[in-house]
């Protein structure tokens, strides 16, 4: 493969393990990061169809910004060659060194990289936050004394796993003085 580029190396491992996913979707059906469940299905408008494709290519993506332990494709010299040849790889490497979790500013990297796997801006978005709220649920993305959002806060089970917990206003406090004619 010499004289082809990292991105068109790692589009070849990505079709081929797209088509191999497409052979046997029923692995792609589950609760993990991965797969779809059927609750996911339906909130998040995905098709189980789109998931070798999503899965493969958020494998490449967590790969080549450093937060999964592999490299990309396994090959540590095409995760290298990535970074040289996507600028914007850089960046999201930068990004997550800075803020040490996947936040909302590096939606774009990912929507960035997806596009070049032909992944629409839309299901790039969708997936990105199935991905970002089962991580949430699972308490990966809960850190002790880091900002959450407004409405999150971490709380503590048993084991020492930190969940998010949150505050919602209660029912006495959501209602209004004047009846609402809807």
């Amino acid at each position: 493969m010499t004289g082809t580029s990292a991105l068109e190396r790692l589009r070849t491992h990505v079709e081929a393990r797209v088509a191999e996913g497409l052979q046997d979707l029923s692995r792609y059906r589950g609760h993990n990061w991965c797969s779809l469940s059927v609750e996911e299905e339906k909130v998040f408008d995905l098709r189980l169809e789109e998931l070798p494709r999503l899965a493969t290519v958020m494998a490449a993506f967590e790969a080549a910004v450093g937060l999964a332990s592999a490299d990309v494709a396994d090959n540590p010299a095409l995760t290298a060659a990535l970074c040289d040849e996507l600028p914007f790889i850089r960046e999201a490497i930068k990004l997550l060194e800075s803020d040490g979790i996947v936040s909302d500013a590096s939606f774009r990297y990912w929507r960035d990289f997806a596009a070049l796997f032909g992944i629409p801006y839309r299901v790039a978005f969708v997936y990105f936050w199935k991905m970002r709220f089962g991580e949430m649920r699972e308490g990966h993305l809960i850190i002790p004394g880091k900002y959450h959002g407004p409405e999150v806060a971490p709380s503590e089970d048993p084991f020492g796993v930190v969940y998010p917990s949150f505050d919602r206003p209660s029912d006495e406090s959501l209602r209004d003085d004047n009846e609402r004619p809807f």
